[in-house]
């Protein structure tokens, strides 16, 4: 008897064992810390301690999620930097978001957020591409411009300087450049 594997099949095999070898480097450190340094590289891990613009990024956009059972969610919204912070979290965490899942972190009904969505395509904040897998499906994520942005301006606020030299200064011209800075 004779196995024949598909040329579907054999592609999800190959991105499967490569996330098995993405895994296993991830899991190293831990393998290394023993049993103690687990729950710490853990906590790091999630807090963004190797970021601090992750674990930023995560506090404003969770402060403005409770802020709505406070206050009516219209009365603050702000929906191009909730896609901005959203996206650049996904960013920094490796995670592909869809035109819907963005639509639903905007805060706003989904005809506002899309037009949102393509004012920040226009400006080269955001790119949209199609899922690899899907091709109904459609992504959103960052662009490099949005990207250098975001960060430097969320390391202004942490009163840091520009994670590479010029981080703040390139992005601001890059923004302007795009129609963005005023």
């Amino acid at each position: 008897m004779q196995n024949h594997i598909r040329a579907g099949e054999l592609s999800r095999l190959k991105d499967a064992v490569s996330q098995i070898f993405r895994l296993s480097e991830a899991l190293a450190p831990l393998k290394e810390a023993g049993a103690d340094g687990l729950f710490s590289l853990y906590d790091d891990w999630q807090s963004g301690a190797g970021d601090p613009t992750l674990s930023f990024a995560r506090r404003i956009y969770d402060f403005r999620r409770k802020r709505e059972r406070y206050f009516p969610a219209d009365l603050f919204a702000e929906p191009a930097w909730d896609i901005l912070l959203d996206l650049y979290i996904f960013r920094l965490e490796g995670r592909r978001a869809t035109v819907k899942s963005v639509c639903i972190a905007s805060g706003v009904p989904q005809t506002t957020a899309l037009r949102w969505i393509n004012l920040l395509i226009e400006k080269e904040l955001l790119d949209r591409t199609q899922d690899e897998h899907d091709s109904r499906v459609r992504c959103i994520s960052l662009s490099d411009n949005g990207y250098h942005a975001v960060r430097a301006m969320l390391l202004a606020a942490l009163g840091k300087s520009g994670g590479a030299p010029g981080d703040t200064a390139q992005s601001g011209a890059r923004v302007a450049a795009a129609g963005g800075a005023r």
